[in-house]
């Protein structure tokens, strides 16, 4: 096309309109184009995502809480009574924990096996009475406690309408205490309440 032809056409009023309204349509039409182009390229992670949501929605509460029985995860309890904390980290694995009690006096590493007691330090190995002195242990042993929310949860007259906490309040061994379950895709936290204690459990995924 001559050159001298398309500047005298820019030059004309009315030519001129009509080619900035042909270089318009051509411009929409290839950023419409470049956009269909992300969306195909983009489109297959909805549904991957959308399938990992079904997926964790699909896990019921109890799955959940049975789940907590496995070993891939990391434990961090904190004890209050009477304005004193004591900490316990640690891991169970083959149905043997290692960790750590952390007190206002000292850090003691432990380990529990076979319902036995030990304190390790460096290489040695003695056996202990207990790292659980003046607290429940029933509490901070995954197994009791899940039976004893799975008994509660039974036991209730009606279905809990919030799905991501759990609240029951029971007598155990003659004392009133609350406990209450935070629950997402797993179970993050259990907190138990009683009248001078305090159980705060932490659950995370061990990403090792």
């Amino acid at each position: 096309m001559n050159k001298e032809f398309i500047v005298k056409c820019w030059k004309h009023p009315r030519w001129h309109s009509l080619m900035v309204l042909v270089i318009w349509i051509v411009a929409l039409t290839i950023l419409m184009g470049v956009v269909s182009i992300i969306n195909i390229f983009s489109s297959p992670k909805e549904p991957i995502q959308m399938k990992t949501q079904q997926e964790s929605s699909s896990i019921s509460y109890e799955e959940k809480l049975q789940d907590l029985l496995s070993d891939e995860y990391l434990m961090s309890f904190i004890v209050t009574k009477n304005d004193n904390s004591i900490k316990y980290e640690g891991t169970e694995h083959n149905e043997v924990v290692n960790g750590y009690k952390e007190d206002a006096n000292r850090i003691t590493k432990y380990r529990i096996e076979n319902g036995i007691f030990y304190e390790v330090i460096l290489d040695q190995v003695t056996e202990i009475e207990s790292i659980y002195e003046e607290i429940i242990p029933d509490f901070l042993d995954r197994k009791t406690l899940i039976s004893l929310i799975l008994e509660a949860e039974e036991e209730k007259d009606i279905d809990n309408q919030d799905t991501s906490n759990y609240v029951y309040d029971f007598l155990y061994k003659e004392e009133m205490v609350k406990i209450k379950v935070e629950t997402k895709e797993f179970i993050e936290q259990i907190t138990i309440e009683s009248e001078n204690e305090n159980y705060q459990l932490t659950f995370s995924k061990n990403k090792n």
